[in-house]
């Protein structure tokens, strides 16, 4: 039976078997080519991200745009790639959890896809015109 994200631990285990299943996935894993050191900084900034999201914990420091930018310059994200990472999130919570915040970290997961499409898109088409 599913429960419902309820402490710290619960956002690790979905947090790591999401990241588990993008580092198969053969469309985004070129993108999440990280090293060992990487991935152990990576993972709980992103544990730290949905629980300052879903608690106010304040546990999550500095902002994700820039990343995203400099992983842009290397491998230019487009509307494919937000749509693949939101479905293997969606469905990596929905097979772990259920109930207000499964459905609030889902909603959340899919808005900020958009704002950094969005955002990225700008960047892109200023480069462009350059």
């Amino acid at each position: 039976m599913l429960k419902e994200i309820e402490s710290k631990e619960d956002l690790e285990l979905l947090v790591n078997t999401f990241y588990s299943k993008i580092k198969l996935d053969p469309f985004l894993s070129p993108i999440f080519s990280l090293t060992e050191e990487q991935w152990q900084h990576h993972l709980p900034r992103m544990v730290n991200f949905w629980e300052n999201w879903i608690w106010q914990t304040g546990s999550y420091v500095g902002g994700m745009m820039m990343a995203h930018i400099e992983l842009n310059k290397r491998e230019k994200l487009d509307q494919s790639h937000f749509e693949v990472w939101v479905k293997i999130f969606k469905s990596t919570v929905d097979e772990l959890f259920t109930g207000a915040h499964a459905n609030f970290i889902k909603t959340k997961a899919e808005d900020i896809g958009q704002i950094m499409l969005a955002k990225l898109n700008h960047i892109n088409t200023e480069e462009a015109t350059k």
